[in-house]
């Protein structure tokens, strides 16, 4: 049985939804999958835009530059959000030798929820929304700093809690000082 191109394709594009819902589930074998896969860092990068893309609709209201603008925002986040998470889990708590790309994909991985944030626009709800995909994606990250340090889940709670928490003092930080 040959297998044209098309079809190859459909496979390739039926793998990656397939890890996006496993993902939003929370499934750790899908974090420790993408840990191991050297070709799932470019598929973590493509979520993190997608995630970037409905975060700047949604927050700057301002169509392709929003997109453009919230694409640029969550990249730099994934980057320094990694980078806090990796200092803390392998040079505070010991996490383990895990390598910065194999967390960056977990974490690239772990941003899906993002994509919801679109839903926040809608009137009445959408404080809500932001809400829960805000404890989704710590949900996430917990889950994905489990499987690429390898350690408990409240081991990697306890990493990711901190990182989450020298995130937002970042963030609040920085917002104080642009405006």
């Amino acid at each position: 049985m040959a297998i044209s191109p098309g079809s190859l394709d459909f496979k390739v594009r039926n793998k990656v939804m397939e890890r996006l819902i496993r993902a939003l589930i929370l499934d750790r074998t899908l974090y420790e999958e993408v840990a191991a896969d050297s070709t799932a860092f470019s598929q973590a990068i493509g979520v993190v835009m997608l995630a970037g893309i409905a975060n700047g609709m949604a927050r700057f209201h301002l169509g392709v530059v929003g997109a453009v603008l919230g694409i640029v925002v969550s990249v730099v986040g994934w980057l320094v959000f990694t980078a806090i998470i990796h200092l803390i889990g392998v040079r505070i708590l010991r996490g383990g030798p895990t390598p910065f790309r194999t967390l960056a994909c977990c974490l690239g991985f772990a941003d899906i929820p993002a994509v919801l944030s679109l839903l926040s626009v809608l009137p009445t709800v959408g404080f809500f929304i932001r809400f829960v995909v805000g404890f989704w994606l710590l949900a996430t990250a917990v889950v994905a700093t489990q499987a690429a340090f390898s350690v408990s889940r409240w081991r990697g709670a306890f990493i990711a809690g901190l990182g989450f928490l020298v995130y937002l003092l970042i963030d609040v930080l920085v917002g104080l000082w642009a405006g």
